[in-house]
C-alpha cells in the first residue's frame, strides 16, 4: 500500500498544478527561451557571531555599528536589523531575492526571501535612488523584523513573529470562461509524456515514434495496394488505423497547445510557449507527411531512399540514450529532435531552425496534400503574391505559374490552410524535362484556346499582353546538364503576407522534399526572376542557392540537396 508508483506520484503533482494555469498573472516582452547566465561574483558577506545568519546577513564597508553591550543573541538581533548609518558612510545591501511562493501559509500569498527581512539604512544611496523609490523597495516598504521603536531593542510581540506576507499582484484580465479552451489533466500528462527526462521519453512521446516509424517504413504496403488492387488487405487496413492513431495523437497536441495559449497565467504560458510550439510543429509536419504517403504516389522501393541516418531506431542509439552515460550534449534536443530526425530529409537540418513568435498566437497552419476543391485557393494565392496583378483576366497569372503543376504533377503538390483556407502552396514536378514535354503537349495548347494571341502593333504591349502571347510562344526552360544532374526536380512556393509564422514556409518545404526524396529525388531548383529580390530572400531562407544563369538575361536558378 506504501509503495511508490512513478505515474501516480506524476498524476498527482499533475493535479497540484493544473490550478497554477487558471491563476491571472500577466507577463510582458518577448517570448524567449530562457539562456544560463553566469552570476556575478559578490564579496564574502563578514557572519556576526552568535546571530542567526538565516535570518540576517549584513556586510559593512568602513563602517561601524554600534551594537551595545548585548545579554542574549536576540538583542544582538534585534539590533543588527535596526541599525542606522549616517549620510556619509555606506553599507553594502544584499542582493534582493525573488518572490516566491510559500503554499504552507497560503495559496494566493507570496513571501519574499529571508535577506529582505534586513532594513535598508535610510541615508544610504539605494534608499535614496530614483529606481529604489520606484519599484517600492524604500525602507517605509522593507518587512521588519523587529519593533525597532522599543526602547529595549527586544522582538515585538507574537504577532509580529511571524514573517510578513503581500498579496500577489494579479493584474492580467480575467477571460469568459470556455470550458472547450481549458486545459485539463489529461492535457497536462500528455505535455508531461511530450517532455518527460533528460534521458527518457515519456510513454507518448515513444508511442509518436513507434507509430511513425512504423508507417514511414511500410509504407511500400499502400504503393504496391494502388499498383495492384483497389481493394485493401488486411496490412494496408492496419496502416490507415495506425495512421488514424498518430492523427488522433496530432490533434491531441494541437488542442493542448490552443488550450494552453488561452490560459489565464500569462506568465507561465511565455515560459512554455516556445517549447509546446516547437513540438506542435514537429508532430504536425509528421502527420502532414503521413498524410501525403496515403496516397500512394511513390515507387514501392521507397525504403531504399527514406532510410535517412541515425535515428531513435538505430541500432544503439535507444540504449546510448537511456543508459545516461552520455554527456548531455550527446543527445540534444529530446524528443523534438527525434522526431525530426525520423523525417526524411538528411540534408535539412538548417529548415528545423526557426524562431518562436515573440507574442502567444492560437493559429494553427496545417500542411496537407493538395485536392482538386483546393484549385481556386491555390489560384488566389498565386494571384495576391505575383508583382502585379490583371482583373480582367483574374486566372491568366496563375494558368501560367501554377496552372501546369495542379493538372499535369497533382501528387507533388501540397497546400497550407488556416481556418479561413488555403494560404499558401508548394507545386512540383519530379523530373523537370519531362514535365516541360509534358506541358508543351497537353497544357500549352489548351491555354492557347484559352487566351488568344494578341497581334503585335507598334505600341509596347502590357505585361498582361506579353503573358498572353507567351502561351503561343513559349520559352520553357531547356534546363542545363549542370543543373539538371544534381537536380532533376523543379518545384514553386508562395505563402499570402498575412502568414507571420517564420515556420510556416520551412515545414511546407520539408513536406515537399521528404515526398520528392520518397520518389528518389534528391535535388531540387526554381527559376526566379534576378530582379525579384523579395523572392530571392524568400528561397534563400530556405536554403536554395544559386546555381548559374537562366536562359533570360534575367532570371537565374536556385537550388539545394536534400
Amino acid at each position: 500500500a506504501n509503495m511508490y508508483h512513478p505515474r501516480r506520484a506524476l498524476r498527482n503533482a499533475i493535479t497540484e498544478w493544473l490550478p497554477e494555469f487558471f491563476r491571472v498573472k500577466q507577463a510582458w516582452g518577448p517570448i524567449t527561451k530562457p539562456q544560463p547566465a553566469l552570476p556575478l561574483p559578490l564579496p564574502l558577506p563578514v557572519i556576526i557571531p552568535s546571530v542567526n545568519t538565516c535570518m540576517s546577513v549584513t556586510t559593512t564597508t568602513n563602517t561601524s555599528a554600534t551594537t551595545g553591550q548585548n545579554n542574549n543573541q536576540l538583542q544582538a538581533l534585534a539590533e543588527v536589523c535596526s541599525s542606522q548609518v549616517n549620510g556619509n558612510e555606506s553599507m553594502m545591501q544584499p542582493t534582493t531575492g525573488p518572490v516566491v511562493m510559500n503554499s504552507l501559509i497560503s495559496e494566493s500569498k507570496v513571501l519574499s526571501e529571508p535577506m529582505d527581512c534586513n532594513s535598508t539604512p535610510a541615508n544610504s544611496p539605494a534608499s535614496n535612488s530614483p529606481a529604489h523609490s520606484k519599484s517600492g523597495l524604500g525602507t517605509a516598504s522593507d518587512v521588519p523584523m523587529a519593533d525597532t521603536n522599543s526602547g529595549s531593542g527586544a522582538l515585538s510581540n507574537s504577532s509580529s513573529m511571524t514573517m510578513q506576507v503581500e498579496p500577489a499582484v494579479d493584474v492580467a484580465p480575467e477571460r469568459p470562461r470556455d470550458v472547450d479552451k481549458e486545459l485539463t489533466i489529461e492535457d497536462l500528462a500528455l505535455l508531461c509524456d511530450l517532455f518527460y527526462l533528460p534521458f527518457e521519453h515519456g510513454s507518448q512521446g515513444v508511442q509518436l515514434l513507434q507509430e511513425f516509424n512504423w508507417l514511414k517504413s511500410n509504407a511500400h504496403l499502400i504503393a504496391l495496394n494502388n499498383h495492384k488492387t483497389p481493394e485493401k488487405t488486411p496490412e494496408v487496413e492496419e496502416w490507415h488505423e495506425r495512421a488514424a492513431k498518430l492523427e488522433e495523437i496530432s490533434q491531441n497536441v494541437n488542442r493542448l497547445f490552443q488550450r494552453i495559449t488561452f490560459c489565464n497565467n500569462r506568465e507561465l504560458l511565455y515560459d512554455l510557449y516556445p517549447y509546446v510550439w516547437d513540438m506542435r510543429g514537429v508532430i504536425s509536419l509528421l502527420n502532414s507527411y503521413i498524410k501525403w504517403l496515403a496516397s500512394g504516389h511513390f515507387p514501392q522501393m521507397v525504403s531504399n531512399f527514406t532510410l535517412g541516418n541515425y535515428t531513435w531506431f538505430s541500432k544503439g542509439w535507444k540504449e546510448s540514450f537511456m543508459s545516461g552515460d552520455q554527456e548531455p550534449w550527446v543527445f540534444r534536443g529530446g524528443l523534438t529532435a527525434d522526431l525530426q530526425r525520423l523525417i526524411p530529409v538528411d540534408a535539412g537540418s538548417d529548415l528545423f531552425v526557426y524562431k518562436a513568435p515573440d507574442v502567444p498566437c492560437s493559429k494553427i497552419y496545417t500542411v496537407r496534400p493538395y485536392l482538386l476543391e483546393d484549385e481556386p485557393g491555390v489560384y488566389n494565392v498565386c494571384r495576391k503574391t505575383f508583382m502585379w496583378s490583371s482583373p480582367s483576366l483574374p486566372n491568366l497569372i496563375p494558368d501560367r505559374l501554377v496552372g501546369a503543376f495542379l493538372t499535369l504533377s497533382p501528387e507533388l503538390s501540397l497546400v497550407v490552410e488556416d481556418e479561413t483556407g488555403v494560404v499558401g502552396y508548394a507545386v512540383a514536378a519530379l523530373d523537370a524535362r519531362q514535365f516541360y514535354s509534358k506541358v508543351r503537349l497537353a497544357w500549352l495548347p489548351e491555354m492557347c484556346q484559352k487566351y488568344p494571341a494578341i497581334p503585335q502593333s507598334s505600341e509596347k504591349l502590357s505585361a498582361e499582353e506579353e503573358m498572353i502571347n507567351w502561351f503561343h510562344s513559349p520559352k520553357l526552360e531547356d534546363v542545363p546538364d549542370s543543373v539538371h544532374s544534381q537536380h532533376p526536380s523543379v518545384m514553386s512556393c508562395s505563402l499570402l503576407a498575412t502568414v507571420f509564422d517564420q515556420s510556416v514556409a520551412k515545414r511546407l518545404i520539408i513536406c515537399l522534399l521528404a515526398a520528392l526524396r520518397a520518389n528518389g529525388s534528391f535535388g531540387v531548383y526554381v527559376v526566379v526572376s534576378s530582379q525579384d529580390r523579395p523572392l530571392v530572400e524568400f528561397y534563400s531562407k530556405l536554403g536554395f542557392v544559386e546555381l548559374s544563369q537562366g536562359l533570360a538575361p534575367d532570371t537565374i536558378y536556385l537550388g539545394r540537396i536534400f
